[in-house]
């Protein structure tokens, strides 16, 4: 019960945390599933909530330390929506942790870098675990995209296997309030085994901003893998100033 109970000061705190207009989403600090090399701000506080199969509900709190470095932590439950029972899978929230080494904003002829660490565990599926990852904005007319691409190494129990992997995605911004997102990983069901079993999840979708520090998004999974998996998922972040 500690970690449902847990869950529900998460979103208490997305709703009585007050709004600040002030603090804005700029760059995507991640897509669908995979990071990218952008951190949040100093004293920016980032909540995120995600539905997936069967009523599960995972929830990310992460804070900007300073502008280089955001630190967090997430929580999946499994059955939270419907009359299912509430499962833990994992047992304990998961850790997150981001430092950005180069910024292309400072450094216009480089990419930004961020090494990170995530052991989320989502819909039943390992977290990135150690990565790096590289970001890049390029923009065309008065529109603008992302091109983003790492490795990554799932550090979780089960996954002594498993190799480096590699991942890539995109998100284009057609207005500022709305972008097309795309992104090619690949995924290990937790716990993977001895023989942990690949999937290369092909994710799609789009992602609206009505306001400067809200998000919705809608996305679909295609998993290839020994068996096939499609599974549509709805996003909601959300960003407010602390400090």
């Amino acid at each position: 019960m500690k970690y449902e109970f847990l869950t529900l000061i998460i979103l208490a705190m997305c709703v009585f945390v007050p709004v600040n207009l002030s603090a804005q989403m700029g760059l995507p600090e991640e897509l669908i599933d995979i990071p990218t090399a952008y951190t949040f701000q100093r004293g920016d506080l980032g909540l995120d909530f995600r539905i997936y199969d069967a009523g599960g509900v995972m929830s990310k709190v992460q804070l900007g330390i300073v502008d280089v470095l955001s630190l967090g932590l997430s929580l999946s439950i499994d059955g939270m929506i419907g009359s299912g029972q509430l499962i833990v899978p994992k047992g304990r929230p998961g850790i997150i942790a981001k430092l950005r080494i180069i910024d292309e904003t400072t450094m216009k002829s480089l990419p930004t870098i961020t090494l990170g660490y995530d052991d989320s565990l989502y819909a039943n599926f390992m977290g990135k675990g150690v990565y790096v990852v590289v970001s890049k904005e390029i923009s065309v007319s008065k529109m603008f995209f992302h091109v983003h691409g790492g490795i990554n190494r799932p550090m979780e129990s089960g996954a002594e296997n498993v190799w480096v992997n590699v991942f890539i995605g995109g998100d284009w911004f057609i207005v500022p309030q709305f972008a097309l997102i795309g992104e090619v990983e690949p995924v290990y069901p937790y716990p993977a085994g001895a023989k942990p079993q690949l999937y290369i999840s092909y994710n799609f979708g789009f992602q609206y901003m009505p306001i400067s520090n809200f998000r919705v998004g809608f996305f679909t999974k295609t998993r290839l893998g020994t068996t096939s998996l499609f599974v549509k998922e709805l996003h909601v972040g959300y960003i407010t100033k602390l400090f």
